[in-house]
């Protein structure tokens, strides 16, 4: 049986179309957190905190897939296509290397782009191409047996292609569609420190999570709140510190990312969430996590730096909002 990865590589205005004719015209599929060749980083004696970030996010090209392995390949979110290749060859780095994604594996293309809300794809197969995450592997038997029947008897090409699920596609459009508008409104409607108060209603209706303590410290953090083992109903994290941000577009400041380093430094805690609203680009999340392993690394404890972005918080308002 093969080996099927799921891995998502977003490349934006900027490299989208570049990443599509690598597989296309070179037979190479990419990935991000392309900074630092990845067979130096693992024969160094020691790595930086960048190199450090970059190392557990992308050493899976190098080190978890082997020749054979079936990647299906998603370019853009929310997911609306996504290619099948299988690689062919040994990891490598773009010489002389770009801005970004310069991992490499060799690969045979299996398949041209799918629809994913073609009558092909199944539920389950949607659900399962569907996780969260930049990669991950694919245990379910039935979908490595639906991903290989649509490859052997390319399904890409059956007369029922080009029909659409009709209840399941439009169920998720209203999803796809509702989400950006949910998180929209909040944004006009919560605006500056009311959008504090908002996360706050927010939270107290998550089942296992309350306020402990409400208003801007001062330190970093906006509100303090206690998270509940959901089997034992005792406490697991108590005063844990949020950060609250409402954004317009593109978030291009490093204050969030400043504050919630001052939530860690300040509160002595371990963990620290920042609900933020705006479009967040790639090198935002790469500086959450490289803030991430530097604190880590110099206070000799695992920090996690949890952000909930957008669509998470619409998802969330919808779910709890009563």
């Amino acid at each position: 049986m093969c080996r099927y990865f799921k891995i998502v590589t977003l490349g934006g205005d900027k490299y989208s179309s570049y990443l599509k004719e690598e597989i296309e015209q070179k037979g190479r599929v990419h990935f991000g957190w392309g900074w630092h060749d990845l067979r130096q980083l693992k024969n160094s004696q020691k790595l930086n905190d960048s190199e450090k970030v970059v190392w557990r996010y992308s050493k899976f090209m190098l080190e978890r897939l082997n020749k054979g392995d079936r990647l299906v390949v998603q370019f853009e979110r929310p997911l609306r296509k996504f290619m099948i290749v299988e690689v062919s060859g040994e990891y490598g780095y773009n010489d002389p290397p770009g801005d970004d994604f310069n991992h490499f594996r060799p690969c045979r293309t299996l398949t041209p782009l799918i629809d994913i809300d073609s009558a092909v794809v199944s539920r389950a197969l949607r659900h399962d191409l569907s996780k969260r995450g930049h990669y991950y592997q694919i245990y379910s038997e039935d979908t490595i047996q639906e991903l290989d029947e649509l490859i052997k008897e390319e399904k890409w090409n059956a007369p029922q292609y080009s029909e659409k699920r009709t209840v399941e596609a439009e169920w998720a459009d209203t999803i796809e569609t509702v989400v950006p508008s949910t998180f929209e409104i909040i944004g006009r409607k919560w605006k500056a420190t009311s959008f504090e108060q908002f996360v706050a209603r927010l939270v107290e209706n998550i089942p296992g999570i309350e306020v402990s303590r409400a208003g801007d410290s001062r330190k970093g953090w906006d509100m303090l709140i206690r998270i509940f083992d959901p089997l034992s109903g005792e406490i697991m994290f108590d005063e844990v510190p949020v950060q609250c941000k409402n954004h317009i577009g593109i978030v291009n400041t490093e204050r969030p990312i400043e504050d919630l380093k001052r939530c860690i430094e300040n509160s002595g805690k371990s963990i620290a969430y920042l609900f933020i609203l705006g479009d967040l680009p790639d090198q935002f999340t790469y500086k959450i996590n490289n803030l991430q392993q530097a604190l880590t690394s110099r206070l000799n404890q695992e920090i996690k730096l949890v952000v909930v972005d957008q669509e998470q918080i619409a998802k969330l308002f919808m779910r709890y909002w009563q």
